[in-house]
């Protein structure tokens, strides 16, 4: 079953967008901030500053400014999110995908290996959807470019 986050994601890339950042994060050490809901989008997207994104450390990042190639990665995270997956409920996220545009942002934390995508946009706060690893070949491709 198709996620509406998905909707979500096409129509944001749809009204423009500035750039997308792929990152490389390390799930093994996770912040907690004890005073934050999970459901507070201004805190956590305040979290995302040059060492973390969204509470989990960046081992590297690169940002993508040419247009076709930012929609070519945007477009893929949400045909993952469009196919159906089990999911499991390791949520151990590996690769992070922000579409910026201006200060708004469309952000997606992501487990490939329990299929889970933790979207974060001005409608969903946390909200967990199951994905397929069909974005996966694209991001690892950008971030062999990036340096840590």
């Amino acid at each position: 079953m198709a996620s509406p986050q998905a909707d979500d994601l096409d129509a944001f890339i749809a009204a423009g967008f500035d750039d997308v950042t792929v990152y490389a994060i390390d799930s093994s050490r996770p912040i907690h901030p004890a005073s934050m809901e999970v459901g507070d989008y201004a805190q956590w997207i305040s979290q995302v500053d040059s060492t973390h994104f969204h509470r989990f450390p960046i081992r590297k990042q690169i940002v993508v400014t040419d247009q076709a190639a930012g929609r070519n990665l945007a477009s893929a995270a949400s045909a993952g999110m469009r196919q159906w997956a089990a999911g499991a409920k390791c949520f151990e996220p590996h690769h992070g995908l922000r579409v910026r545009k201006g200060d708004t942002c469309f952000d997606l934390v992501i487990c490939y290996s329990c299929d889970h995508v933790e979207v974060w946009s001005a409608s969903d706060r946390g909200k967990i959807v199951t994905t397929s690893d069909k974005s996966q070949s694209a991001l690892d491709a950008v971030l062999k470019r990036a340096k840590p």
